[in-house]
């Protein structure tokens, strides 16, 4: 008989015995292709904005006071905190440019003070959310484009504010994930509220009551929304649960690498001018969940960033050696069967 020109496997590895093929299959894994991203566009408030307050007031927002300590980099840097923000901890673990402020020509266009809509005026003379979307919309001929992510974190400013009714916060983002997906969007990540009653400024005070009630109430309504938006409009919205995170840290700082879950890292005095305000930090920040009465730190921020990424691009798990038993046990009956060579 007559041997073909070509095997169903090389020769060299059908010699190979079973145990090598085990180790191959352990060492080589399968992982899944690549996602291309276009960007990332954000609207938000102070959790969120990278520095469109500060270009706004010409540099003038977080002024300090010389000589005091403060960390790198400083609110000089213009975030409400004391460092990198989980936008740009987001964008960079997807492979992006962080998405710089839109008032210097970036696509974020959260500002500090923001609300979710205009039905009560923010003290700050900001845009809303709802008016931030429109400002995206106008500067980008009203086209969103289907490969961006759009990411929407707001509501507590509703409530620090004097908009307290948690359903009506829910119903902008909705109109606001509307008109997006109206205009081409087709990805969203939308973050919930931070339990507002941990933060210092209103733990242990009369209104933390009110404020447990609010987060509970808006994240509820929020959960059911992105629901029903997700059927509606047939987009990919991902709810980023910083509820449940900020739950996890409190419930085991140490797990997550801090001391302190109560106190702010930053101390400011307040009986100053505006914009110039004394002000001391801790020595340790990063092990501090707060870095001023409502905002918490770099350290958090990150963490938030890393949940965000991960909820939009998982890491694909390397295949399971398990998968690989049945084709070793299919290699061996084949082998005893010689039907690796065929012949003529």
């Amino acid at each position: 008989m007559r041997r073909p020109a070509f095997s169903i496997v090389p020769r060299k590895l059908a010699a190979r015995p079973l145990a090598t093929i085990l180790v191959l299959a352990l060492s080589v894994g399968v992982t899944a292709p690549q996602c291309v991203q276009a960007g990332v566009v954000v609207f938000g408030d102070s959790l969120s904005d990278t520095g469109n307050v500060f270009a706004a007031s010409g540099g003038a927002a977080f002024a300090h006071a010389p000589g005091s300590r403060f960390p790198s980099p400083p609110f000089a840097s213009g975030v409400a905190s004391n460092g990198v923000l989980w936008v740009d901890v987001l964008a960079s673990r997807l492979g992006e440019t962080p998405p710089g402020p839109a008032l210097i020509g970036g696509t974020n266009y959260a500002f500090i003070g923001a609300m979710t809509g205009t039905q009560v005026s923010s003290p700050f003379g900001v845009p809303s959310m709802s008016e931030q979307v429109g400002l995206y919309l106008s500067s980008n001929a009203g086209v969103a484009p289907p490969d961006d992510i759009f990411a929407l974190w707001g509501g507590a400013n509703d409530f620090f504010f004097g908009q307290f009714d948690p359903g009506l916060a829910v119903s902008n983002l909705s109109d606001q994930i509307q008109l997006l997906a109206g205009a081409g969007a087709r990805e969203f990540l939308v973050a919930n509220l931070i339990p507002l009653s941990l933060t210092p400024s209103l733990a242990g005070t009369p209104t933390a009551a009110s404020a447990t009630a609010f987060s509970h109430a808006f994240n509820t309504t929020l959960a059911t929304e992105i629901g029903t938006l997700r059927t509606d409009l047939d987009v990919t919205i991902h709810e980023l649960d910083v509820a449940g995170l900020f739950e996890e840290v409190s419930s085991d700082p140490a797990a997550f690498g801090f001391t302190n879950t109560v106190d702010p890292a930053l101390h400011v005095e307040l009986s100053t001018s505006i914009p110039i305000f004394p002000y001391d930090v801790v020595g340790n920040p990063d092990e501090y969940l707060w870095w001023d009465g409502v905002h918490p730190t770099a350290a958090v921020q990150s963490l938030i960033g890393e949940r965000a990424a991960a909820l939009v691009r998982p890491v694909p798990e390397p295949a399971s050696a398990a998968i690989w038993i049945p084709v070793a046990l299919i290699y061996i009956i084949l082998v005893r069967r010689r039907l690796f060579v065929l012949r003529v």
